[in-house]
């Protein structure tokens, strides 16, 4: 079964090549085959890292986004397609997120993240309907949070989800300190 555990561990990737798509599909594979090899696995990591780039990059219209992103990944697998294809529709349940015999599959992850950046009104709404689904949630949140993200801004993080962190300070020190080496963007 493609495993969820290179989707929700590799969407950074797509703030440090946000600006090299040939770059950005290139470290997602690899970082997705250090542990998922899986060619769902790999395609869906892309899909992911490439809406997040695209996200930073500017781009806001999401229906042309979700073709550029069908055509270039998702066709390439009929199980991708069909996942992406569900994530588009406004009904999460058709994505069986909290059906427990599937949980932990890349590709409801993946569509997780993706039916939040379809579905959403804010950073957190979105989160908290993915989370309120059940199923792998830690996992399906770690793959819309950065999404939703990328689409709000950090200053659409509710501040009292972001006061509350352990090493706030560092974290958000070492969070600039990789965003200044490698994008120009600040939080």
């Amino acid at each position: 079964m493609a495993a969820n555990g290179g989707v929700m561990r590799t969407s950074i990737l797509g703030v440090w090549d946000y600006q090299d798509p040939g770059q950005l599909a290139l470290h997602a594979e690899e970082a997705c085959k250090i542990t998922h090899y899986d060619p769902r696995c790999i395609l869906s990591c892309q899909i992911i890292c490439t809406l997040i780039a695209r996200l930073l990059q500017g781009v806001s219209e999401l229906p042309s986004l979700h073709k550029e992103l069908i055509d270039r990944y998702a066709s390439q697998d009929p199980r991708v397609l069909e996942y992406y294809e569900k994530a588009l529709g406004n009904d999460l349940a058709p994505l069986e997120i909290g059906e427990k015999r599937s949980m932990g599959y890349t590709l409801k992850a993946m569509s997780a993240g993706i039916w939040a950046l379809q579905n959403a009104t804010s950073f957190k709404q979105g989160l908290l309907a993915i989370i309120h689904e059940g199923g792998d949630a830690d996992t399906n949140a770690a793959v819309a949070g950065p999404l939703l993200g990328a689409r709000y801004g950090y200053s659409s993080i509710p501040s009292e989800w972001i006061q509350g962190l352990k090493e706030k300070d560092a974290l958000e020190a070492r969070i600039q300190e990789l965003l200044n080496q490698r994008s120009g963007i600040s939080l």
